[in-house]
């Protein structure tokens, strides 16, 4: 067994021991304190709600759906001004302080804004989901196509190459890794954006049992919530990854033969 392989079993198996006994510790917590913490037990019982209950399903379901929906709509508003403002080096410097003004916003102040005008509804959720994620992948595609070398992009017109061409061939190309990373990151932010806007009002979704969990003393429920959420975001992000892996091998392959 080489040192490598020895280390990565040594941290899996210590891991596994802290998760073990953090979950004893839980267990064994008093009746007083398990009234508002619950118990592992518990916890695992109600998570297997979410899997048999066709209305825990269909939370999942909004949840998933607001999540998904926004992320969409917010990356191709990304792609389009990422695009429109590296057409011009004078636009991009105008734009730029205003869109950095606005990625300062807290957009978790802009929730009841987003409720009061949209209301409740999914509409709400998801309008709300594109303004939190939308400068993540923007800027991603931005600086990847502010970093397009010029004179390769001069070189490659010289040799006849169209508009589309230059797009398939010279600019998906430089972002296409870039838009893929970022998306993780905008993934889980847009699943839990989704979320927190469900906690602050919803009559739908993880979040809205996650509140009405809290409302009604259910710690089991808000606990099985929030693990639901995590294994979602999990799941999610390895989907991601396996579509981001073809992309990444390409740039290391491109790195190697320059």
């Amino acid at each position: 067994m080489n040192t490598r392989l020895r280390t990565k079993l040594l941290a899996w198996a210590a891991a596994a021991l802290t998760i073990v006994l953090l979950l004893g510790w839980w267990q064994g917590i008093d009746a007083r304190t398990a009234s508002f913490l619950s118990r592992p037990v518990d916890v695992i019982q109600d998570l297997g709600n979410w899997a048999t209950s066709p209305d825990l399903r269909a939370d999942i379901g909004v949840t998933l759906a607001e999540a998904i929906v926004g992320l969409i709509v917010a990356a191709i508003a990304a792609i389009v001004l990422a695009a429109i403002l590296n057409t011009s080096r004078l636009l991009a410097d105008v734009a730029e302080p205003f869109i950095a003004a606005t990625n300062s916003i807290p957009k978790l102040a802009l929730a009841p804004l987003f409720i009061l005008v949209f209301g409740i509804g999914f509409n709400a959720k998801v309008n709300f989901v594109v303004v939190s994620v939308f400068f993540i992948p923007f800027y991603a595609l931005f600086f990847a196509l502010r970093t397009v070398d010029p004179t390769i992009r001069a070189h490659v017109r010289i040799l006849g190459a169209g508009r589309l061409h230059l797009i398939r061939d010279l600019y998906i190309p430089a972002v296409i890794g870039s838009l893929t990373a970022s998306m993780r990151s905008a993934l889980a932010f847009a699943l839990v954006t989704a979320v927190i806007a469900e906690l602050i009002a919803a009559t739908a979704g993880i979040g809205y049992q996650i509140s009405s969990a809290g409302q009604n003393g259910q710690p089991a429920r808000m606990l099985s919530g929030v693990l639901v959420i995590g294994i979602l975001g999990f799941v999610l992000d390895r989907l991601l990854l396996l579509v981001e892996r073809p992309f990444s091998r390409w740039r290391i392959a491109g790195r190697r033969t320059t």
